[in-house]
């Protein structure tokens, strides 16, 4: 087996652990999860916030209104 043909199967056997689901999770999917699941946490943080924001210029408006009367 020559050299180019070592670095050849080298490089097949890498991208099939990247790249190709063989019977286990690839690495590939798996940052794929993850993506997914950092993605969700960062939508739900940023509801959170608006509705917190939303909360306080509400009560902020309630109060300002209860004071002028």
């Amino acid at each position: 087996m020559t050299e180019l043909e070592k670095i050849h199967d080298k490089l097949d056997a890498l991208e099939r652990r990247l790249f190709i689901d063989n019977g286990t999770e690839s690495i590939q999917s798996r940052l794929n999860r993850h993506e997914r699941w950092i993605r969700a946490m960062a939508w739900l943080t940023a509801t959170a916030a608006g509705a917190s924001v939303v909360t306080l210029v509400s009560v902020g408006i309630k109060i300002l209104l209860s004071a002028a009367w």
